[in-house]
């Protein structure tokens, strides 16, 4: 990543008879196109996981809401499944907070 630095013009101040010069500098970033296009992805990959996670999190809630089928699993596989529906939902959580939309 290539870094571009972006300057204001210099501010004087003057302190007790001695002249003082502050340049505030405003940083900007400028990612080369290769880097651009790979947080694209990133970002783009991310987006794809958390609507997977999502579906399978879905699917996995509505065998959970039917009693029918419930009734029939073993008390051991029910938590599995609903562990299974908490660590997809930290999972999502995870991958918005590092790449948000």
């Amino acid at each position: 990543m290539a870094l571009y630095v972006h300057h204001q013009l210099p501010v004087t101040t003057k302190v007790s008879d001695q002249k003082h010069i502050i340049m505030p500098i405003h940083a900007t970033f400028h990612m080369n196109p290769e880097a651009e296009a790979d947080v694209h992805k990133l970002r783009q990959a991310s987006a794809e996981a958390r609507a997977l996670l999502g579906d399978a999190a879905e699917k996995l809630r509505a065998v959970l809401g039917d009693e029918f089928f419930m009734a029939e699993t073993p008390l051991e596989v029910q938590a599995v499944m609903e562990s299974a529906v908490e660590a997809i939902g930290v999972a999502r959580r995870r991958l918005e907070s590092a790449a948000p939309v």
